[in-house]
């Protein structure tokens, strides 16, 4: 089988592959540029992931903001519980 692929402003690009017993056996060559994509999204998130940990784990200032959350999320829970045990039928 054969593929053909076009696009505006570019050249023609051809491509084929054998089918045998209902598998590709040989897999396309063209590259696109998806997987290209996710990687470089996948790093960059990956370090921005761990620019964040560090200011939460080692940065004072970091540490003070981690706390803080922790205590407004625990006052959240506290409250719907209390009103859970409270307006229990």
């Amino acid at each position: 089988n054969t593929a053909e692929i076009t696009a505006d402003n570019e050249s023609k690009i051809t491509d084929s592959a054998s089918i045998t017993y209902g598998l590709v056996a040989g897999a396309a060559t063209i590259r696109t540029g998806p997987l290209n994509t996710l990687l470089i999204s996948l790093i960059i998130s990956l370090i921005l992931s761990l620019m964040i940990w560090y200011y939460l784990k080692f940065n004072p200032k970091g540490q003070l903001v981690f706390v803080k959350t922790e205590s407004k999320i625990r006052d959240i829970w506290l409250a719907y519980t209390r009103h859970q045990i409270t307006h229990k039928n």
